[in-house]
């Protein structure tokens, strides 16, 4: 059985990236730290008509209220996609970082902002969202234990037929890419989703190459580097509506977006 202060010491980790990784609140900062400015504004509009096909495909419409929680909100990006998607949302944003949420106070003082840790139970409120929320946040909690308790929590503050978003690149088994990155298998978020009454509604990619800049095999990486950025998105954009299979790209790039339902 964990202890309470294996746990404590798990969040003071996190707390401590985002709180070290946030100089600027750019766009760099909570995505990709190595791509340029103009390929994280592309990342970022990537990520944007993902949660739009997401909401699309949960039949969600703009033109009503719908009350959103944001799991590990960051800079404030999807709460500005909040604003640009839904007539009247009514948004709440989490974040592990104190210094994100005093950044945010002021840049949305007509939203609701939590600093909390996603896994711990008593993080979230008695609400009930339509919209639960987590994008490409939960791959950096490394215990399993934890990152299924943080999906339980948010499940928990999912309204029935509610949506709930999360991301994961979906390996064949756990797959730990560095030492603050795990991804997991489909068959562990199956498990999970049955556990907690959830309906899988769609998985599909969010990027084909964008966020390696094209391909990353060392002869054309130079190569690729010389084209304009917006070529290179609107080549992403068009080899994922053809589905053509990925080659040598990189776990940033293999990212899938997973839309589930909570069953009523």
């Amino acid at each position: 059985m964990r202890s309470h202060a294996t746990d404590q010491q798990e969040a003071q980790r996190l707390r401590a990236f985002w709180n070290s990784r946030y100089k600027e609140f750019s766009l760099r900062e909570s995505g990709i730290k190595t791509l340029t400015p103009k390929y994280s504004e592309l990342l970022y509009r990537c990520k944007r008509k993902a949660y739009c096909r997401a909401l699309d495909c949960a039949g969600i419409d703009p033109a009503r209220q719908v009350r959103i929680l944001d799991g590990g909100c960051g800079q404030g990006f999807f709460a500005s996609v909040a604003h640009q998607v839904f007539q009247s949302p009514i948004y709440t944003g989490v974040d592990i970082s104190e210094r994100a949420i005093a950044f945010l106070i002021p840049l949305f003082p007509e939203f609701n902002w939590i600093c909390a840790d996603l896994c711990d139970r008593r993080s979230f409120l008695d609400d009930k969202f339509d919209i639960v929320q987590s994008i490409e946040v939960l791959h950096l909690i490394l215990d399993d234990q934890n990152h299924s308790q943080a999906i339980s929590n948010m499940a928990s503050a999912t309204a029935p037929n509610g949506i709930l978003i999360i991301t994961d690149t979906l390996p064949q088994s756990n797959e730990h890419v560095n030492e603050y990155i795990v991804f997991r298998p489909a068959e562990y978020y199956e498990r999970l989703f049955n556990q907690l009454g959830l309906s899988l509604l769609e998985v599909f990619p969010m990027y084909y190459w964008l966020p390696d800049m094209g391909l990353t095999a060392v002869r054309l990486r130079q190569w690729f580097r010389t084209l304009p950025p917006y070529l290179v998105y609107c080549l992403d954009r068009l080899f994922l509506r053809l589905k053509i299979p990925q080659v040598r790209q990189s776990h940033d790039s293999k990212m899938k977006m997973i839309v589930c339902q909570k069953i009523s």
